[in-house]
């Protein structure tokens, strides 16, 4: 069994900046493995930038109407 850093894993995983095949080729593991892992220890995605996008979208739609 290969070791990997799962600390590094899981910070990218954390940022979402990748997804999680491009976080398997970048750390030499397998996607299903990043997706194990995150359901193991917990991991959770930071959506708050993608969130904020999209509120900003809706109200600037709604306030174009």
């Amino acid at each position: 069994m290969a070791k990997y850093d799962l600390e590094a894993i899981e910070a990218d995983y954390r940022a979402d900046q990748l997804s999680n095949r491009a976080l398997s080729t970048k750390h030499g593991c397998a996607e299903a493995s990043i997706r194990k892992w995150a359901t193991k220890f917990g991991w959770q995605k930071d959506l708050s930038a993608k969130v904020k996008q999209a509120t900003k979208t809706k109200l600037t739609q709604s306030v174009a109407k």
